[in-house]
């Protein structure tokens, strides 16, 4: 992925939306948006560049609501945690890109149904380190409404820059998780971990095989970026499909670098150990008749 063109990923829940008064969310951006009135054209800006490379981007803003909206254009940095929840931090982080970002435009204003261009610069600097990069940038209304209420809120979309370099985009599984006997729904579980120096999509899928009728079925984990050294429990829940079963169930995972990954576990069907009893009882009651019938015989 060695381009300096942008590349606009639509992925679920790669943006958290912003209110006053709440720390960044793990939602999806059209659902604050919709409430603040205003829809931004795309969640997150990705892109590799090289060090003291320029790069321009846009971002298309509309006012949804039926009153003037006034648009507060800012940019901040952010930290991750280490199960990869985002913190918003007005200081620059080591590997933000606050300061990376300009634009001609830090207030507009629209009218009701209003859409507007917003063009941005990324000029890095000589000196920055490889590797993974990151920001968001704000865009903060302010609306009246009828009743003269003043209604403000903030929209974020993420600007991620992986520097070209010596770039790792390892992962490794911490842990997969699934009962050992299941009759109901069954949670399937598994921890990733990016222990690379960039920031990069983990693909993952859960396939259970019925080994006694070779029945299979696979199910696909959500799409989520991963930022350096981070970790994130992907979870997904499915009603198991025969309590008759014998399952040999994998979990596979790709990293950055088209690595994959994975591990695997057994599962049964809560009916399976009670089916197995009866057939031990059955056998053990046979094999008493056979006995008894040679016995007889003699």
């Amino acid at each position: 992925m060695k381009k300096s063109v942008v590349k606009i990923l639509s992925i679920r829940r790669i943006v958290w939306g912003i209110v006053v008064g709440i720390s960044l969310l793990q939602l999806p951006i059209s659902a604050k948006a919709n409430n603040l009135g205003i829809i931004v054209n795309k969640t997150a800006v990705v892109f590799d560049m090289d060090r003291g490379g320029t790069q321009e981007f846009v971002i298309n803003i509309k006012n949804t609501s039926e009153e003037e909206s006034e648009i507060n254009i800012k940019k901040t940095d952010y930290r991750v945690d280490d199960d990869n929840s985002v913190i918003v931090s007005q200081e620059m982080e080591s590997f933000g890109v606050r300061n990376w970002l300009n634009t001609m435009e830090e207030k507009v204003l629209l009218s009701p149904g209003e859409e507007r261009e917003i063009k941005f610069v990324v000029e890095v600097p000589e000196n920055t380190s490889i590797g993974s990069h990151k920001g968001l940038v704000l865009f903060g209304v302010t609306t009246s409404n009828r009743e003269n209420v003043r209604i403000a809120g903030q929209v974020g979309v993420h600007i991620l820059i992986n520097i070209h370099g010596e770039n790792s985009k390892l992962g490794q599984i911490n842990y997969f998780k699934a009962p050992w006997i299941s009759g109901g729904n069954v949670e399937y579980l598994t921890e990733f971990q990016n222990i690379g120096d960039s920031h990069y999509i983990a693909i993952g899928k859960v396939v259970i095989h019925n080994i006694i009728t070779n029945f299979k079925k696979t199910y696909e984990y959500e799409e989520h970026f991963i930022f350096p050294k981070k970790r994130l429990v992907f979870s997904y829940e499915e009603k198991i499909p025969s309590i008759l079963g014998v399952y040999l169930v994998r979990v596979s995972f790709v990293d950055g670098d088209n690595n994959m990954y994975t591990s695997t576990r057994f599962m049964v069907g809560s009916f399976f150990p009670f089916f197995i009893f009866i057939l031990a009882i059955l056998w053990y009651t046979i094999k008493r008749m056979i006995k008894k019938y040679k016995k007889i015989q003699r």
